[in-house]
């Protein structure tokens, strides 16, 4: 082998090592309740059945608000202002 030959294929394995090694980052739903991606806040409805539940949002600087959201991950708003949500109880 070629000395570019070889730095190509050893730069390609640092490459899938570093893959390998990094944590997976959860896209899915498999996220319920409130949680924080980045600097955004969601909500993870985690269910089999299709339902629609109301969930309570803790704002920063305004009233908390009801909102009603279906399965998998809703998309709140800045976490900075978003600071907490949980299920109230209703379905919706």
């Amino acid at each position: 082998m070629t000395f570019t030959r070889i730095t190509a294929a050893l730069g390609a394995a640092a490459a899938t090592a570093a893959l390998l090694a990094t944590p997976a980052v959860a896209t899915t739903t498999a996220d319920c309740g409130y949680f924080i991606r980045g600097i955004e806040a969601y909500y993870g409805h985690c269910t089999s059945d299709g339902s629609h539940i109301q969930i309570r949002m803790d704002l920063v600087g305004e009233p908390d608000k009801n909102r009603c959201v279906g399965p998998g991950e809703t998309h709140l708003g800045p976490a900075l202002i978003y600071r907490g949500a949980y299920y109230t109880g209703r379905l919706c």
